[in-house]
Parts: C-alpha cells; structure tokens; sequence
C-alpha cells in the first residue's frame, strides 16, 4: 500500500485525495438524485410522448386520407346523380320545347292560311265588285271621250 501512495505522490496527489473523493462522490449522489435522473426520466417522456404523438399523427393522417378518398367517392356519386337528373330534365325540356314549336308553327301556319284565304276572299270580292263596275265604268270613259 505505501508503494501506491509513494506513486500518487509522485503524481502530485497528497493526503487530500481521500477528502476529495468523499466530497466527488456525495456531489455526484447529490446531483444524481436531483440534477441526472429527473432529467433524464423527463428527456424520456418526453420522447415516449413525442413518439407516441407521432404515432397518433401518422394515425390521424392514415385516417384523414381513407376519409378523403370517401368524400371524394360520395362526391363523384353524388355528381353522377345529378347528371342524370340534369340530363332527364334537359331532355324533357327540350322535347317540351319542341311541342312548344311544333304548336307554334302550326298555329302561325293556320294564321297565315286563313289570312291567305281572307285576303283571297277579299281579292275575289274584290274584282267581282270591280266587274259589276265596269261596264258602268265603260258608259262614263265612252260618253267623257265622246265630250271632248
């Protein structure tokens, strides 16, 4: 043992050392107790957390894509619906729209034919009233000719 002790005073080490060490180590038990090991039983709750938030969130996200995909199914059924629906009202409307026309045209068509007819009628009464006046009409030319 005095060969050790004669080497840590060759090292510059004197009858302190052992004063030292008791107060390292009590320092080190003090720090260990209040100082390491709440951090370190923080630092690893931290990370379970953290690690466990991240699970949650990959979860979520997982969660949020299967509900888009969906929303956007329920939204493209929904538009098919509606395109039918859109469709079959167009559809109607447009043949509503031709017998509308067709109505139209056959009224305007009738219209047209009795206006023809009444202006027809009215032509013919016309040139009857007319030949009734003509030779009357002769009598007055012939006898104003004559005048003159």
């Amino acid at each position: 043992m005095s060969a050790i002790l004669n080497i840590l005073r060759s090292l510059g080490m004197d009858n302190t050392v052992v004063p030292q060490l008791v107060i390292f180590l009590v320092t080190f038990l003090f720090l260990d107790r209040l100082v390491f090991k709440p951090y370190l039983n923080a630092l690893l709750e931290r990370r379970r957390r953290t690690v466990g938030s991240q699970d949650v969130a990959k979860e979520i996200l997982a969660e949020i894509a299967v509900q888009e995909a969906q929303y956007a199914k329920e939204a493209k059924d929904i538009n098919s619906k509606i395109k039918v629906i859109f469709d079959e009202k167009r559809t109607l409307a447009q043949k509503e729209t031709t017998a509308i026309l067709a109505e139209a045209q056959t009224l305007t068509q009738e219209k047209l034919n009795k206006g023809k007819k009444e202006l027809s009628d009215t032509y013919a009464a016309a040139k009857e009233q007319i030949k009734t006046y003509i030779p009357e009409l002769g009598k007055t030319i012939k006898q104003r000719l004559l005048e003159r």
